[in-house]
């Protein structure tokens, strides 16, 4: 959580270099670390002050579960919702969403997976707009 909260990209040397991530706008898993740190960077390209707060963090074997929360200032700008990149307009509107993570840890201690839920449709709505403003329906 410190290495995401500090914004320096740094939480990337916890990852494997073949690991996949999922996040809340994609409709499958995607591969490679470079491709995981430009997602990672395009969230603070987008979120001012980003920010994980843990409720609970779970282990069970090799995987960790965090639930908690995701605040942080929205500029604007292209972000992933019902599957497609979409541009959003700038903001500068303060999010708070309730958050999942799950991740799978290798036995050197590395991540190899990560996946981070949380609901569009409230991420929308805080920001002020409806789905079908951005050419998605309820059911994306």
């Amino acid at each position: 959580m410190d290495g995401f909260n500090r914004q320096d990209g740094s939480v990337m040397n916890l990852f494997t270099k073949d690991a996949t991530w999922m996040d809340a706008g994609a409709r499958e898993p995607e591969g490679g670390w470079e491709r995981m740190r430009a997602g990672l960077l395009s969230i603070f390209e987008v979120f001012q002050d980003a920010r994980l707060e843990p409720s609970h963090i779970m282990a069970d074997g090799e995987w960790v579960c965090f639930e908690g929360s995701f605040s942080g200032i929205f500029k604007g700008g292209k972000w992933f919702v019902g599957g497609k990149e979409r541009v959003l307009p700038p903001m500068n509107r303060q999010i708070s969403l309730s958050a999942a993570m799950f991740f799978r840890a290798t036995a050197d201690g590395l991540l190899s997976y990560w996946s981070l839920y949380w609901d569009n449709f409230q991420f929308l709505a805080q920001l002020g707009l409806r789905p079908e403003q951005i050419g998605i329906s309820e059911s994306a």
